[in-house]
This record gives C-alpha cells, sequence and structure tokens, in this order.
C-alpha cells in the first residue's frame, strides 16, 4: 500500500505510522479491488474509514483532487501511474 498524494503535501519520501496517517485529508475506494482487500487487520479499516474525507471510485476524480493537493489516498501505484511517473504525484 501507498500513500499518494502531491509531494508538496506529503512532506517527504519516507514511511508514514498509521496514527499520522489518520491525521491527513484522505481519499479512499468506495468498491471494487482496494484498501479493504489489502489491508490485514479489520480494526485498521474502521480508523480509516472514521477518518477519510472523501470516498470515491471515479478515477478523474481522484486524480483531480490529488493533483489540486486536496487530499491524498492510500492505495496501489495504480490509481495514479502516469501522474507519478510525470512527476505531478509521488508514491
Amino acid at each position: 500500500m501507498l500513500l499518494v498524494g502531491r509531494s508538496g503535501v506529503l512532506g517527504g519520501n519516507c514511511p508514514i505510522s498509521f496514527e499520522a496517517l489518520l491525521d491527513l485529508p484522505l481519499i479512499i475506494l468506495g468498491q471494487g479491488v482496494n484498501t479493504w482487500a489489502v489491508m490485514d487487520d479489520p480494526s485498521f479499516l474502521t480508523c480509516l474509514e472514521k477518518s477519510v474525507q472523501f470516498q470515491m471510485n471515479a478515477i478523474a476524480a481522484i486524480a483531480g483532487a490529488l493533483l489540486l493537493g486536496v487530499s491524498r489516498i492510500v492505495g496501489t501505484e495504480f490509481l495514479a501511474i502516469e501522474q507519478i511517473k510525470v512527476g505531478n504525484l509521488v508514491a
């Protein structure tokens, strides 16, 4: 799992604690193969779901929010691979 967002709002390219993650404005996917499928501990999911700012499914909407710096997403690199490749987002 990766935290994806704009480099200026992520604050670096190092691991982040789960507690610190909960303090960030986050997006999670609402359905499909997503965060829910790869989390090991259901209590993490409960905490994460309570703290998210947005729950979205549209990749274009997610990309827009990430590029504007409005939020970050916990997920796989696939969600924003093109923007990561060109340097607009970091993971």
